[in-house]
């Protein structure tokens, strides 16, 4: 099925840049299609067209070429005054915390991962600990995973919820072998992958 295709009226867009370029200026191109686009919406809808976003903004003043003042400013912060030079020399010099760390110091954070450990079967508190140790994020994909499928790696391999956002990501997917229907086939896929990872440390 082919995209739709959103109607912009070229010369209503232009004008909605020339009207809001000639009362500001901008320090960059993308503050400029945010104003143009409540600029062009609200002339627009006299004419029926519907309202378009920033970023549709962008695509039509290439696709059409129109012209503006407005250059595109450079990436990041810009130039740093010398308090955001030392305040950046003061969080180098203290060294980088872990996100094991800072696990540790939120209250909120370490209750759910204890409550989460309880929740778990003990053979996969290993990417329980993976999640604490490490703020894995595929071992908290494999954990959700295991939790829809009421823990059944067999369940995870033959899900079926395509429209579910983890499912490209879910784990378990290798060729099932003969049989391989309960705890037995689970339990042999699980110690297999620990080996995999122990190696792999």
């Amino acid at each position: 099925m082919a995209k739709k295709t959103i109607p912009v009226a070229r010369t209503v867009l232009q004008a909605a840049i020339n009207e809001v370029e000639s009362k500001q200026s901008f320090s960059n191109l993308s503050s400029l299609h945010v104003v143009v686009s409540d600029r062009y919406n609200a002339s627009s809808r006299d004419a029926s067209f519907p309202d378009i976003s920033p970023s549709v903004v962008g695509l039509r003043i290439k696709e059409f070429n129109l012209t503006h003042k407005t250059t595109a400013g450079k990436r990041g912060r810009g130039v740093m005054t010398d308090e955001q030079k030392a305040a950046m020399a003061a969080g180098r010099a203290g060294g980088r915390r872990s996100r094991s760390e800072k696990f540790a110091e939120n209250p909120a954070i370490a209750n759910a991962l204890i409550r989460l450990r309880v929740y778990v079967p003990e053979r996969f508190h290993n990417k329980v600990d993976k999640v604490v140790q490490g703020g894995s994020m595929k071992a908290a994909v494999a954990l959700k995973c295991l939790d829809c499928a009421g823990f059944s790696t067999v369940e995870i391999r033959n899900c079926a919820i395509t429209q579910c956002a983890l499912w490209a990501f879910r784990p378990y997917q290798g060729n099932a072998s003969e049989g391989d229907e309960g705890d037995e086939g689970d339990e042999a896929e699980e110690a297999e992958e620990a080996e995999i990872e122990e190696v792999a440390a």
